[in-house]
């Protein structure tokens, strides 16, 4: 209540005067005259205090917005101006205390409500998983373009439990096998249940079907899953069983071009069905027709405008090294000029740091694979070890994940028998089969007595190209089909296992 002041109704604090404290002033009002001047002089020097302390660059204390927790903080002292400590610091000091407190205790996950119970260390693998999936799952990956799909994979993980169990069995295999996990009952525990929970939701899913009633993608991925996880495992009668289902269920759908809008699926699909046939030999599971957009010309015809200058004909120039291509299967010549293309695009990619369109990964997969995989020539000649080299080109580059190894029985079986005979030396170049040699060994890497026939034959015909470094030999390899990014680091592994 505003009332007139006089010198005997104002009274200062006994305390203001005391040394080392602060000077506060009371000034108490009781009656109804106007203050005189000294009080209205000191009203005056308060209020305009409080108004300095607002403005930018006169508060000796630190923005709460900038202020760093684990720093040292520049407190106020006694001997500083009392506009640092008194008056209007009420407010930055709640700024402060709030600064210093975190602005969300969890995360969203901690609150994520899942489509079934899973145990925390599960999730985590699955977590663990998801940020390396594509650099174990695609070579090609750092130069590729696969767009970000914001949640794609998580939000399945909250309403669809068999899909959920899948995400987490598979990823626990995967860690366990690039561990070199070769315990005879791996995968057991926590892996076991998820694979056990898996089945039995997918059963009763299955069965629920109602006549004409489309299976949808995510179910298609815990079949796909189930079929992944069986040939890694080498349950390999398994793995044949869930690609039939696959194929019954594209059949439904369709056919195979109905998931070219899912194409990271459908590349998935492919390479399990390619897989299986290298590992255990027969046809492919899964029609390719409609998904490979005709033959390899025109796969290597959409590859062409990627590179950094286009040739004037419908292929690459070849090299020297390549002349034996005037020798083999117009078929074979097709399918290694559409690779030697993507070689080129790949490597101009990486040499300008651009990225290709994920189609690079589908269409010279569906259709330099397929065929390669129904032609059949004698072993021993040519032309079907030729096959065999572009098909180990092609699996390292289209079907590897990173830290397994490549489960390819059937296909290590054809290829050694095909160039360790005698008819196999005669009409080759030494540098072709140098490259032969290095490609089929990154592919056919499973044979344990690989080692007993594959160094000796490889010392020879390096002597005969006079390769005394690895050097030389990464020169001489690019003069093939060759991507530095994937083959290099094995090639060179190779190259010292039997050298030095």
């Amino acid at each position: 209540m505003s009332s007139p002041t006089n010198p005997a109704a104002r009274r200062r604090n006994p305390r203001a005067a005391a040394p080392g404290r602060p000077n506060v002033q009371f000034i108490v009002a009781t009656s109804t005259q106007k203050a005189d001047p000294e009080t209205r002089r000191l009203i005056r020097s308060h209020v305009m205090r409080g108004r300095n302390r607002g403005r930018p660059g006169r508060s000796n204390v630190p923005d709460p917005s900038s202020t760093d927790i684990d720093a040292p903080s520049h407190s106020p002292r006694d001997d500083q101006p009392d506009g640092a400590r008194t008056g209007g610091s009420e407010s930055t000091l709640v700024g402060i205390c709030q600064s210093m407190i975190p602005p969300r205790v969890g995360t969203d996950i901690s609150l994520t409500r899942f489509a079934d119970d899973i145990a925390p260390s599960s999730f985590g693998d699955i977590l663990k998983f998801s940020f390396i999936a594509k650099k174990v799952l695609f070579p090609l990956q750092p130069c590729v373009d696969f767009e970000k799909q914001h949640g794609s994979w998580f939000e399945p993980l909250t309403t669809d439990a068999a899909y959920l169990h899948a995400m987490a069995f598979s990823s626990q295999a995967y860690f366990g096998l690039a561990m070199g996990n070769k315990d005879r009952n791996f995968p057991g525990g926590e892996t076991s249940q998820h694979f056990v929970r898996t089945v039995q939701l997918l059963r009763e899913r299955l069965l629920a079907l109602g006549p004409g009633e489309q299976v949808s993608d995510l179910t298609i991925s815990v079949v796909l899953s189930l079929a992944t996880y069986a040939y890694l495992t080498g349950d390999d009668a398994s793995a044949a069983h869930h690609m039939d289902g696959l194929r019954q269920i594209a059949d439904l759908r369709g056919g195979l071009s109905a998931f070219l809008a899912n194409d990271k699926l459908l590349i998935e699909m492919l390479r399990c069905d390619i897989a299986l046939v290298l590992h255990r030999g027969g046809e492919p599971k899964l029609a390719y027709d409609g998904i490979s957009q005709g033959s390899t010309a025109v796969c290597r015809q959409k590859l062409l405008p990627l590179l950094p200058t286009p040739p004037l004909v419908g292929a690459p120039p070849r090299s020297e090294l390549e002349s034996f291509l005037d020798d083999v299967d117009g078929a074979l010549a097709d399918a290694w000029q559409t690779l030697k293309t993507l070689c080129l695009a790949v490597e101009s990619a990486l040499e300008s740091k651009s990225k290709l369109p994920k189609s690079v990964l589908l269409h010279p997969m569906a259709s330099v694979m397929y065929p390669l995989l129904g032609m059949r020539f004698e072993p021993g000649t040519l032309d079907e070890t030729v096959r065999l080299g572009i098909l180990g080109f092609a699996s390292r580059i289209f079907l590897q994940w990173r830290g397994v190894r490549p489960k390819y029985a059937h296909f290590a079986a054809a290829f050694r028998d095909s160039i360790t005979r005698p008819k196999s030396l005669e009409g080759f170049s030494p540098q072709l089969l140098v490259w032969l040699l290095v490609v089929g060994a990154m592919s056919a890497a499973a044979d344990d007595d690989r080692d007993m026939w594959f160094p000796p034959l490889l010392q020879a015909h390096l002597m005969l190209c006079e390769i005394d470094s690895w050097d030389d030999l990464r020169h001489m390899l690019k003069e093939f089909l060759w991507i530095s990014v994937v083959q290099d680091p094995p090639g060179k592994e190779i190259y010292d296992r039997v050298v030095l």
